[in-house]
């Protein structure tokens, strides 16, 4: 009998000190549900999770090695998709595509599994640095961080004990059931612990004033500027309004919003989200169907997309009917090389306009070429190169180009532009949206519409933002943005109607 007392100690003692090995679940994470429906910040963002394994002690001197590889990426990547437009995992050694920020997460876990009392403690603490890496400019960090005590079901351990006993008895070298449970309690605290940690990242986000900043487009400026601080991120103009307007099947519109640029420009604050909530003006509140309104964003406004869809896209789709809206929010630039003002595509380069730019010249032959009613130009941009929307070329002077410098080839054009040849386009930091564009959004919101006759028309319109924009320049910016309205007289006075008519 003791022999056999001896022989079974001798087998608890060897399996004391064995290792565990495991790996969290593949279906262990859930993302958070509550903040799916809220619109996401328009961010792309590399993730590089550092942590591959936690290496944690049992009380008995028992090894638990848990990989984490690839379940915590996957768990990252599915809470920051919640909040971010677009997310991918990669290494370390992985470069940053195109407008991507880097996010680097480095996991501190420690576990303690105390079979005596069963219990098991965890420490842990996430860390996330986000970083733009075109300017090399860290955005912010967020760190989560916690500690709990898990008792796990007194039935399930005893359960556990006893099948382990048996099949210790049984095959006491091949299976040391004294690791393998604690490992296997050690991984629920494991999953419990980073569920419920990743769960705070949403809110974590959105309450950084940094990202919120970098998201708008703030920080995206040169290398060691100081970010300035921009308020909120919404504003009265982007809830539209609850009666839309008579449809227009024959409207066509092409909306262009450029914030970030490929070369190292400075961005065009707000520029994306305003040309987002113009498109959602065209369609809830114009009147024009969804599939006639094309909106390019960013990356996908590059020259050959300019290119393809003002010379190719919508001429396909018009018809001597038709009204044609152009909308474009970004930079501009001179080229005092032949006196025309160009757009700056997302791939643009002022020092090589004519080749990588897209003139307003073009722009006005190509639509004048087009068979149709009437086209409205709105350009929230400047092309002084004096700062602002506009950009210029290393070593050349700012020069007063307005958008009349290009002629105006066709009597059916109107141009609405955001200042005078000299002056600059402001942002409306307080409103989240380019100067311009905020008052054009709040005019159709039903603000311009003086007379109270549910129609709003271009000269309406104008007769409003200008003074609205003149004013705002002055008092929160001290210099002058003075609108400008250009185009055939007799088409203005008979009036193109933007919202509550039969054209745009």
């Amino acid at each position: 009998m003791k022999t056999y007392y001896c022989i079974v100690i001798f087998f608890c003692l060897l399996s004391t000190g064995c290792t565990y090995h495991g790996s969290l679940r593949s279906d262990f994470y859930q993302p958070t549900t509550l903040l799916q429906q809220t619109e996401k910040l328009p961010i792309k963002a590399l993730v590089v999770v550092e942590a591959k394994n936690i290496h944690a002690v049992g009380g008995l001197g028992n090894r638990y090695d848990i990989s984490l590889h690839p379940g915590l990426g996957k768990a990252i990547q599915a809470e920051l998709a919640t909040v971010f437009e677009q997310v991918r995992l990669g290494e370390i050694q992985d470069n940053p595509q195109e407008g991507e920020i880097l996010i680097r997460s480095t996991l501190r876990h420690r576990v303690s599994v105390d079979r005596s009392s069963g219990t098991a403690t965890a420490d842990w603490e996430i860390q996330f640095a986000f970083r733009d890496p075109r300017q090399r400019i860290p955005i912010s960090s967020i760190s989560l961080q916690n500690q709990s005590v898990v008792h796990p079901p007194v039935a399930s351990f005893i359960a556990s004990f006893i099948t382990g006993l048996c099949l210790f008895i049984c095959s006491p070298i091949t299976l040391p059931w004294i690791a393998q449970a604690g490992g296997n309690h050690a991984m629920e605290v494991i999953e419990a612990d980073l569920t419920e940690g990743l769960h705070k990242l949403p809110d974590a986000i959105r309450n950084d004033d940094k990202i919120l900043a970098y998201a708008a487009g703030e920080t995206r400026m040169q290398s060691g500027s100081k970010p300035r601080n921009i308020g909120i991120l919404s504003s009265d103009v982007d809830t539209l309004p609850a009666t839309p307007s008579m449809p227009q099947k024959n409207a066509v519109a092409l909306v262009i919003g450029i914030e970030r640029y490929r070369s190292n420009l400075p961005g065009a604050d707000f520029a994306a989200m305003d040309a987002k909530t113009m498109a959602k003006y065209l369609t809830g509140v114009m009147g024009y169907p969804e599939d006639n309104v094309a909106l390019l964003l960013d990356q996908n406004a590059s020259r050959a997309d300019l290119e393809k869809y003002i010379e190719v896209w919508v001429k396909n789709r018009v018809n001597k009917d038709s009204s044609v809206f152009i909308y474009y929010s970004g930079h501009g630039a001179p080229n005092p090389q032949n006196d025309q003002a160009y757009l700056v595509p997302y791939d643009g380069d002022p020092s090589f306009l004519e080749n990588t730019g897209y003139s307003l010249k073009r722009l006005y032959s190509v639509l004048s070429e087009l068979r149709v009613k009437e086209s409205f130009v709105l350009l929230d941009a400047c092309f002084s190169g004096a700062g602002g929307r506009s950009v210029i070329a290393k070593g050349v002077r700012p020069m007063g180009l307005s958008v009349q410098n290009a002629g105006f080839l066709d009597g059916r054009i109107l141009v609405l532009s955001a200042s005078g040849g000299d002056q600059v386009a402001n942002t409306y930091l307080p409103k989240g949206h380019g100067l311009l564009t905020y008052f054009v959004l709040k005019g159709l919101k039903g603000e311009a519409d003086k007379d109270k006759n549910g129609a709003i028309d271009v000269l309406e319109l104008f007769d409003y933002l200008k003074p609205e924009v003149e004013r705002v320049a002055k008092r929160e910016y001290n210099n002058s943005q003075i609108p400008q309205l250009q185009g055939n007289p007799e088409l203005l006075a008979k009036g193109l109607q933007l919202v509550g008519g039969n054209s745009p």
